[in-house]
């Protein structure tokens, strides 16, 4: 099954026409075709790095799971409207899996990515919760500080996938460039300053 999937992946990537199926293979397409079973990542990992609107799509929807920790618990944000709907709202309408299940797609799922649908719904949500979060004072009370330059006047979220880096041990964030000199001074390619230095006092 994984060795089928990844080569329909790979056929996708290439050519995106329409083909002839037998009636059963067109009958459990049909059945299966918004089940979110297709675990992109681990059934081809490869395609995903050349395919560039997935990994878009995987990139917003990794934000969106940081962003959505925030909006879900911010009071304000029940109040917040944006041109696209209340803010909430704008993320309990997701289907489930796009929040929560971040490398698993649905054949439907595919087909909007492939036509830009999925990254037209997406990007309006990322940008309207990036402002809200950016901006309120309740959300910015859950905000950190790199753990290396530990700069005050610049407040950190896990969502800021650009420059933020966020152990996948203890959960610190720091800045990318500040935990790329740390990792060059130690010669480590995992962990952080908190994690390292934890191991250290052992």
């Amino acid at each position: 099954m994984i060795d089928s999937t990844a080569s329909w992946i790979k056929r996708w990537a290439c050519n995106f026409s329409e083909f002839a199926v037998s009636d059963l293979a067109f009958h459990f397409l049909t059945e299966i075709r918004d089940v979110p079973a297709i675990n992109v990542c681990s059934v081809a990992p490869h395609i995903v790095e050349k395919i560039r609107v997935l990994k878009h799509v995987i990139v917003l929807r990794e934000k969106l799971s940081y962003m959505w920790d925030y909006v879900k618990e911010c009071p304000d944000a029940e109040e917040t409207v944006t041109k696209c709907g209340n803010l909430r709202t704008l993320f309990t309408s997701l289907e489930q899996h796009l929040l929560h299940s971040l490398d698993l797609f649905s054949l439907s799922d595919l087909i909007r990515v492939h036509n830009k649908d999925m990254s037209a719904l997406l990007e309006p949500i990322v940008y309207y919760a990036k402002c809200h979060i950016e901006a309120c004072e309740h959300c910015k009370q859950y905000a950190a500080t790199c753990v290396f330059c530990e700069n005050g006047q610049e407040l950190l979220f896990p969502f800021q996938l650009e420059k933020v880096y966020k152990c996948n041990t203890c959960g610190s964030l720091s800045h990318l460039k500040c935990q790329a000199k740390f990792r060059r001074k130690t010669s480590s390619d995992k962990g952080c300053k908190k994690c390292f230095q934890a191991n250290k006092d052992r």
